[in-house]
């Protein structure tokens, strides 16, 4: 899907490691300087990057709708990240928690978790997120049981026995 585009806009390179990273400095009349090449080739690797990170999302969450659970999208999204890693392209710890709350963010019942956590002034890891997120999934999966109304709680305590009659 996000091939063309790449395509279009001369970037495969960027993915295939034909278009390399120049040096970040060359020497010119005897003088060290910043290359430019190294300016234009980093801001064009950045877009790809994020372009590969919004897709992945997007997908990512596409297949965890309705019944699925956040924490699997969490983990399919640290899986992403993972393979990205292990070609050179690392995703950053902050970048990751972000991508997976993105992808929350598009279901009403994530809006005030994921409010709460993007306010926060304190960075949040994976394993913090995951951890809020099973404890997210389990009052949430609470809250649609529901609670017994005071004519059933009554009746369950009535009905049980006290003791030897």
């Amino acid at each position: 899907m996000v091939e063309p585009f790449f395509s279009a806009n001369k970037l495969s390179g960027y993915l295939n490691g034909s278009i390399m990273c120049p040096p970040l400095q060359i020497t010119t009349k005897n003088k060290i300087m910043e290359n430019p090449a190294y300016a234009t080739w980093k801001a064009n690797d950045d877009h790809v990057k994020m372009l590969l990170l919004s897709s992945i999302s997007e997908q990512a969450y596409g297949v965890f709708t309705g019944n699925k659970h956040p924490m699997r999208y969490g983990k399919l999204c640290n899986g992403y990240a993972d393979s990205l890693a292990s070609i050179g392209e690392p995703v950053r710890p902050k970048d990751l928690v972000l991508t997976i709350l993105v992808g929350l963010s598009s279901r009403n019942e994530f809006n005030g978790l994921v409010t709460t956590l993007t306010a926060r002034g304190t960075e949040i890891y994976f394993d913090d997120l995951q951890a809020l997120l099973a404890d997210h999934e389990f009052v949430h999966g609470r809250s649609k049981i529901g609670t017994p109304n005071i004519s059933q709680a009554y009746n369950v305590r009535v009905g049980q026995s006290t003791g030897p009659s």
